[in-house]
């Protein structure tokens, strides 16, 4: 058999792209890429100038590949969707006030932070007006009683991986209305994002990433981005930004050059970077944004070195530790009931319960994933102490995720309040998506209304009475019947 030419590869990646995903509206061209909704707020430039040909993975052209969406967000849906616009129309048109809910102090700087407040929002689904309870007019609207109850800011999972269509009913059921999605299905995700913006699928805001960076030979992935040279990368990063990623995740640290350069090529597109090792001086110095996971580069995985901490704390990094990874399988061994709960069981997929085993087998290795938790905790602490801008991410299939993160921030050293904005405000300025992560007038009316206290007890975050994304009142109980059966 002869060998593919390189058209033969971009046909077979082009035949793939309709294949998996009809329904999305890609465009090869010379066209503006327009992704303007929130939370997303990356700089929109063009890629560089020049006349292009139509490509799909970078390795296989040998000039820049634009792919671009277009403008028209609703009209995009108003064909591919039965429907859509109406149930946009019907999500984000719904007028709603809380009356009487306590505002936990931490979260917004206001002179009645702390006692009964009323919240209202708009038509838009963002929040009209916060109050002293008792001075908002509530005549003519939908009243949500929040007496005696607290209102916090929907959760935001930094660290998540869109593997499949049940984890959006379990975030959104669990409290988290934001996830940034790293290197998961590059074009399903971005086809899913654009269908839950629509108001065609439940689900929490999709922050996209595209494929994350590899460096060496092979070929790219759905996922994955294979790079050897800046060509290779100015490419890759071209084709994540046309397709709307507000994000890139460098995975390869071993090319520490390469790395740079990746962190210079999505910085022109106004994209934060951050990865495995985020303490590489190169990279450091290139302006890398971040690290995900702590002690999990692969040079010096598991060792927490002294100048880790300051290179974060001089540089400005952030850093999203994921402990729940591990954290919740110990949970799970310690409480064999939590796989039956009513926030895990209907949305924990088949093939991954055997992750979260209970058996001997599993209890005989818990002793080191305890440890490894430990390890990580000991790392977060040093962070928190020295003032890095640590933010929650689980990068775990776990229902109940980011609360065992919270948990993980709290036996760092973190209090409940610290721990809670870590999933909230301190997320927010990581997606500089300012108009989420706090309760105030102009931001989106993404919240939880809590029966306990998290400011108590980090754990009653779990203690959720209502879901709100956009204004909208999520129907918790249609998402326990829509889950895994």
């Amino acid at each position: 058999m002869g060998r593919f030419s390189g058209l033969d590869v971009v046909r077979h990646h082009l035949r793939e792209l309709v294949h998996l995903c009809k329904d999305l509206f890609i465009f090869l061209g010379a066209h503006t890429v327009g992704r303007p909704p929130p939370p997303r707020r990356y700089q929109e430039e063009h890629a560089p100038e020049g006349r292009v040909e139509p490509a799909y993975e970078a390795r296989d052209v040998v000039e820049i590949a634009d792919i671009v969406f277009s403008h028209g967000r609703i009209d995009l849906y108003r064909d591919a969707l039965e429907g859509a616009v109406e149930r946009l129309d019907a999500y984000r048109g719904v007028a709603a006030v809380f009356l009487d809910a306590r505002l936990g102090p931490c979260l917004q700087r206001l002179d009645f932070a702390g006692k009964g407040v009323d919240a209202r929002f708009d038509a838009g689904g963002r929040i009209a007006r916060v109050a002293p309870s008792g001075s908002i007019d509530a005549s003519g609207i939908r009243v949500l009683d929040g007496a005696g109850e607290y209102l916090v800011p929907g959760l935001i999972d930094l660290h998540a991986h869109i593997w499949d269509d049940a984890s959006l009913l379990s975030w959104l059921h669990n409290g988290v209305t934001t996830v940034r999605d790293i290197a998961s299905q590059r074009v399903k995700t971005a086809d899913l994002r654009n269908i839950v913006e629509a108001g065609g699928r439940e689900g929490p805001r999709i922050v996209y990433a595209g494929a994350m960076f590899h460096h060496g030979g092979g070929y790219s992935t759905l996922g994955n981005q294979m790079v050897s040279d800046a060509g290779d990368i100015a490419r890759g990063v071209a084709i994540n930004a046309g397709m709307g990623a507000a994000y890139t995740k460098e995975r390869g640290f071993q090319g520490w050059e390469r790395a740079a350069t990746v962190v210079r090529e999505a910085h022109r597109y106004g994209m934060p970077v951050s990865g495995h090792c985020g303490h590489i001086l190169a990279v450091v110095a290139a302006g890398i944004d971040g690290a995900e996971h702590v002690l999990d580069c692969f040079r010096d995985r598991g060792t927490m070195r002294g100048d880790y901490v300051a290179l974060a704390r001089a540089s400005g990094e952030w850093i999203v530790p994921t402990a729940a990874l591990r954290l919740s399988m110990v949970r799970v061994m310690d409480d064999p009931a939590l796989l039956q709960a009513d926030d895990v069981a209907p949305f924990l997929q088949p093939q991954y319960r055997p992750v979260y085993g209970t058996d001997a087998a599993a209890q005989r290795g818990r002793p080191a994933l305890l440890a490894a938790v430990q390890r990580l905790e000991a790392g977060v602490r040093r962070y928190h102490d020295a003032g890095v801008l640590v933010a929650a991410g689980t990068d775990s299939p776990f229902p109940l995720g980011v609360q065992h993160e919270l948990e993980a921030l709290v036996e760092s050293g973190f209090s409940p309040a610290e721990a809670l904005v870590a999933a909230t405000g301190a997320a927010a300025r990581v997606l500089n998506a300012p108009e989420i992560g706090t309760i105030a007038p102009g931001q989106w009316a993404d919240l939880l209304l809590l029966s306990a206290n998290p400011l108590d007890d980090i754990r009653h975050v779990r203690r959720i009475h209502e879901v709100i994304q956009g204004g909208r009142v999520i129907d918790r109980e249609r998402l326990r019947r829509d889950g895994v059966r």
